[in-house]
């Protein structure tokens, strides 16, 4: 059985979400994750020094579940890339109906117009299309028009780059697929298209964003001060301990559920020792992260213009006991889970993006032969 693999990393840790290769889409199996040393921040250097590793790694999934993984598709950081929105004007080639082979044309268009040449494309987003008064969020396949404006989301890196990321999977003699942002990774792991807009909060170790997606736009923001880290650090000040006994209470002890008051553990402090009430830590946790949440929407009613939304909450403080019971009480707006709540990263949206490409203009090329031929017979007919 032939198997694909997909690749996030965040801050000394590489996730890996596998999937069975099934048509029309894929079977998620599992998501793994293994810890790395990390000498610094940079991605390269990251999947270089580990790269034996993380080879090793896929080879031991794959013989678990008797696959054979050569597709791998990795998560590109938003620090890596290059994201602009652009607008145009394009005309066709004459009166006529819109066509998949010209929105390909458009697409080509505004990558030569708006990108440099050392540029290499990762996603080119359809926002909007605009002919003869009406307004479209899809390609408006078989509308009469002699032209479109266009307004879509370029998102890029530098051929070098690529080029360097595509020999290092060479080397591991897997068929590297390609590049998915992490903002389109972050939004495929819960939605796929918007009825009204929707926000995903990725929380992470040390580096947290959230992507806001509405009709005719998307939105991403990033350092938003609220990840693990500053969580146990804030613990640790409160209590005074040190980070890593702060991380390990972290660990074992935070939790959203219901804590009997006479429940305590006992700390080492210095020469002597001391009691904890995990009561009173956890009920810390609870009004801090209540409060980052309160901050948070106000952020985020920034870029929803105050509309409602569909919000969404990843990373592994999803999987704490109780969080999001007690998520819903924060917040007042609809609450929506990743397709697999039992994923702590973003790799499994990059899997499924990768393999899907639902928000690009030229997704169909996913589809099969007869499905192509049926949809061309549409757009002419």
């Amino acid at each position: 059985m032939k198997g694909a693999c997909a690749i996030a990393i965040d801050d000394g840790k590489v996730f890996f979400s596998f999937g069975l290769l099934k048509k029309p889409a894929f079977l998620f199996i599992e998501e793994f994750s293994i810890t790395i040393s990390q000498k610094s921040a940079d991605l390269f250097s990251s999947i270089k020094d580990n790269a034996e590793m993380i080879n090793r790694t896929i080879d031991n999934v794959a013989k678990r579940h008797n696959l054979k993984i050569d597709k791998v598709f990795l998560e590109l950081p938003q620090s890596f890339i290059n994201t602009k929105i652009v607008t145009d004007i394009v005309p066709l080639r004459g009166k006529r109906k819109v066509s998949f082979s010209d929105i390909k044309l458009i697409k080509k268009y505004l990558e030569d117009k708006f990108l440099d040449w050392d540029d290499y494309c990762i996603h080119n987003i359809g926002l909007q299309f605009t002919t003869r008064g009406a307004t479209y969020q899809e390609p408006p396949y078989g509308v009469w028009a002699k032209k479109l404006a266009v307004k879509s989301l370029l998102v890029s890196i530098k051929d070098k780059v690529y080029k360097e990321l595509e020999d290092i999977f060479d080397n591991f003699g897997r068929q590297f697929l390609g590049l998915v942002s992490s903002m389109v990774s972050t939004y495929a792991n819960v939605f796929t298209k918007p009825d009204k807009p929707q926000v995903v909060m990725y929380c992470g170790y040390q580096q947290s964003s959230f992507v806001v997606r509405k009709k005719g736009d998307f939105v991403f923001s990033e350092e938003v001060n609220f990840n693990l880290k500053s969580l146990i650090d804030k613990l640790a000040k409160r209590f005074f301990l040190d980070f890593a006994l702060a991380e390990e209470l972290f660990e074992r002890y935070i939790s959203f559920k219901e804590i009997p008051y006479f429940k305590e553990i006992t700390i080492k402090k210095g020469t002597g020792y001391a009691n904890l009430s995990i009561q009173t830590m956890n009920l810390f946790m609870k009004d801090y992260i209540k409060s980052e949440v309160e901050n948070l929407f106000q952020l985020i009613n920034l870029h929803t213009d105050g509309e409602e939304f569909i919000f969404s909450f990843l990373g592994q403080l999803g999987n704490k006991d109780g969080f999001y019971k007690f998520l819903r009480g924060c917040v007042s707006c609809e609450l929506a889970t990743s397709l697999e709540r039992s994923v702590q990263s973003t790799s499994f949206g990059c899997l499924r993006y990768g393999l899907s490409p639902f928000l690009e203009l030229d997704y169909r090329k996913n589809k099969s032969f007869l499905q192509r031929a049926v949809s061309i017979y549409r757009e002419y007919f």
